[in-house]
């Protein structure tokens, strides 16, 4: 387990929990080896226990990273 986060596995889905609060770059580090280690599963981000101050480029940088695997 990391310090930040566990990865799960369970009925084809791989669960991200947060235990604290990650930084900008924590994140884009855990979503490029989510895409890289488990691309043919669904995923599900849990963020219930963390409050996000990311900035509307941020997500879109997160999210065109995806786009480009």
């Amino acid at each position: 387990m990391h310090k930040t986060y566990a990865i799960t596995h369970e009925d084809g889905i791989t669960k991200t929990k947060f235990s604290v609060k990650p930084s900008f770059e924590q994140l884009k580090r855990l979503v490029d080896e989510v895409s890289k280690n488990y691309s043919y599963e669904k995923r599900l981000w849990d963020m219930t226990k963390i409050d996000f101050d990311l900035s509307t480029e941020d997500i879109m940088t997160i999210a065109a990273q995806l786009e480009n695997k």
